[in-house]
């Protein structure tokens, strides 16, 4: 990671005041490596035996701005060279503190007057250093790029070096075979450099690649070994130094792939053609690939079209190289194998990266671009038992390589298919198999095989190369490796992640068998708001039906119940009253409110139906009336009465009619 400021200047006075910082430091007392104190512990240090003492600080040189030791803010120092130190500290127990430095050439300076103790980073011409020395190990191997300004290649360049800078035996070729002509231009630090290059003082420049997800390289060369440098005269600190690379070497022997894939790798390293490359892919211009897996997320046809991972990946390289690459559609193994060695096609997407394997279908595989991971599929809820019958597919190289050299012949059940080895599995022919994790979502919607589950573990693994025929020219292999170091391994996982979301679709059986107690909470919430719906549909059907009735059975001016209510409910009286009614004794009353009264004239027709509503409100509390409706004409209340005859029905009449003055 490279430390940027807003402007060359505010980053030339940062690096002034941690100088001074640094001096300050020194001339104050600075706690240096202890020799040891006896014979003893010499005895021991060179006998390979560390015995140190704990809180001893060295100083550490470095120059910001190169990406081998970087503040990317404030008091926080990442890079390689920085975590390389760090983890040899703890070998070494001890304590680094860095002291931020202008040049190479005053990083040799301190290191001989002792203002520093280790410098880990210094390129090239270390020899030109009086009175060093430098460690048995290497701490990183990096490139030499040949940048070039923005007046691009010319046929006489002026490329700038730094005097110090490593050695670069192979430029001149690199030179010859892009046509031209050159002549160095010193400069003291890189970022001067830069700039020149920028505006245009020089034409290009020369310089270690440390910064590679930065470097905009036309070319790279002459990998340059970094070692750590110390004074000649600190035999003692240059003895434990060698040591502790060795313990950290033997206890962490990937460190530098570690670093590497952190600093270098992480977004893809540069993609540097030669010229000859360059015309390789003008004067090819077209390659030819094929597949040999045809299976969801990786490769699939979709509307006659080849869909899926490895066609992203081809539409990658495609606008990487700027070369039209066509997908050869192939039905079998044996097909993609006959188009590669008749000469067909050029490359296939898929080959395992298995030299022994490769040779036989006469492909030389690059390096892997991704990984299968082969996870055990099973029965749900049922354990493998060792016993277990696995089913394997017979044309897979995995069968060969993991199935056959785990389980014994009699344990093993071939199939023709993915698809047959999941179905076996689902029926209870076989006990297991195993698939690659990203294929077992779509296998297992493909074959409904949805009584099936995962193991989470991974079982075995086999690496990817883009394969290219053996009859191919070998550039063709070289650009395509140079290609895969250029696609970094986190777009390959973001579009196996991406892929699986767009084209997994979704099926309730798969949803049953994989969440069942969810499933059963969609399905009464389901049933509940279906539920919820027909009630809600009835209380509205019954509101709806009781304000017809309403209107239908009730007199919109007085608001009670009209003749029309009345016919209804006779029949329900008559036979309440069957033996009454048979006797005589229901009669049908109507009374009739005078409408030429004082009152009604004098205050309306509003008066005349509030009197009529007071009545039946009155009528309906007798013990005689049995039903009150309003008659056909406005001031009309009919009643069913009961009574024991005629006098005494016009004897109760009689009484109402006196106690309402208005009625009669």
């Amino acid at each position: 990671m490279r430390f940027k400021f807003a402007t060359r200047f505010g980053l030339r006075l940062k690096y002034f005041a941690l100088i001074v910082a640094a001096f300050v430091t020194t001339v104050c007392g600075a706690t240096v490596f202890a020799e040891p104190d006896s014979a003893a512990e010499q005895a021991s240090g060179s006998s390979g035996t560390v015995v140190e003492r704990d809180g001893v600080v060295l100083r550490v040189g470095y120059i910001p701005g190169t990406g081998f030791v970087e503040e990317d803010f404030a008091g926080h120092l990442v890079g390689y060279g920085y975590e390389y130190m760090e983890f040899l500290a703890n070998y070494m127990r001890c304590r680094f503190e860095y002291v931020p430095l202008y040049s190479w050439a005053e990083c040799g300076e301190k290191l001989n007057s002792g203002e520093i103790d280790i410098l880990p980073s210094m390129p090239g011409y270390y020899k030109a250093l009086p009175n060093v020395a430098r460690t048995d190990h290497v701490i990183g191997r990096f490139p030499m790029e040949f940048v070039v300004g923005k007046g691009g290649l010319k046929e006489h360049m002026k490329i700038g070096t730094i005097p110090a800078n490593c050695p670069t035996p192979s430029f001149h070729a690199m030179t010859q075979g892009e046509g031209f002509s050159y002549e160095f231009v010193n400069f003291p630090l890189h970022y001067d450099m830069e700039d020149a290059a920028k505006s245009g003082q020089i034409d290009g420049y020369v310089d270690a690649m440390l910064n590679p997800h930065e470097s905009k390289a036309w070319a790279i060369f002459d990998r340059q070994s970094y070692r750590a440098l110390v004074r000649a005269d600190r035999q003692d600190l240059l003895r434990k130094m060698n040591f502790a690379m060795d313990q950290m070497l033997l206890y962490q022997p990937n460190i530098r792939d570690f670093l590497n894939n952190k600093y270098l790798r992480t977004d893809g390293f540069p993609l540097v053609l030669s010229a000859d490359e360059r015309k390789f892919l003008r004067e090819k211009g077209k390659l030819t690939a094929v597949m040999f897996i045809w299976q969801r997320p990786f490769a699939f046809m979709e509307n006659e079209q080849p869909k899926g991972i490895y066609v992203e990946i081809l539409k990658r390289i495609e606008n990487d190289l700027g070369v039209e690459i066509e997908i050869l559609p192939v039905k079998t193994t044996g097909d993609a194998v006959d188009a590669l060695q008749m000469g067909r096609a050029d490359f296939a997407v898929d080959t395992v990266c298995d030299f022994s394997w490769s040779h036989k279908i006469k492909v030389s595989p690059t390096q892997p671009y991704m990984t299968f991971e082969y996870v055990t599929v099973k029965r749900r809820g049922e354990a493998v038992r060792s016993e277990a019958k696995i089913a394997a597919c017979l044309e897979n190289l995995y069968t060969k390589t993991f199935v056959e050299q785990t389980y014994s012949k009699d344990r093993i059940k071939y199939f023709a298919s993915m698809e047959e080895c999941l179905s076996a599995v689902a029926d209870g022919r076989a006990d297991a198999v195993f698939v690659p994790r990203s294929e077992v979502p779509y296998l297992i919607e493909e074959t409904g095989t949805y009584n099936l589950e995962v193991m989470p573990e991974s079982v075995y693994s086999e690496r990817m190369s883009l394969g290219v025929s053996k009859i191919a020219d070998n550039r063709l292999w070289i650009i395509l490796n140079k290609e895969i170091n250029h696609i970094s391994s986190e777009w390959i996982r973001n579009l196996v992640n991406v892929d699986e979301q767009i084209h997994h679709s979704f099926s309730p059986r798969w949803f049953v068998y994989n969440y069942p107690l969810e499933a059963m909470i969609v399905v009464v919430v389901f049933m509940c708001v279906i539920g919820a719906a027909f009630g809600y549909r009835e209380r509205m059907k019954r509101e709806h039906i009781a304000v017809i009735q309403h209107m239908a059975y009730t007199d919109e001016r007085t608001d009670l119940p009209n003749l029309a209510w009345l016919e209804k409910e006779v029949p329900n009286v008559i036979e309440r009253q069957t033996d009454n009614y048979r006797a005589g004794m229901l009669y049908v009353v109507v009374f009739v409110v005078e409408s030429k009264s004082a009152a009604v004239v004098e205050y309306g027709r509003e008066l005349l139906n509030n009197q009529l509503k007071r009545m039946a409100h009155h009528m309906e509390k007798k013990d005689w009336v049995l039903l009150t409706a309003t008659g056909v004409d406005a001031g009309n209340l009919v009643t069913v009465c009961i009574g024991k005859d005629d006098e005494t029905i016009k004897k109760l009449v009689a009484e109402a009619v006196n106690k309402y003055s208005y009625i009669k």
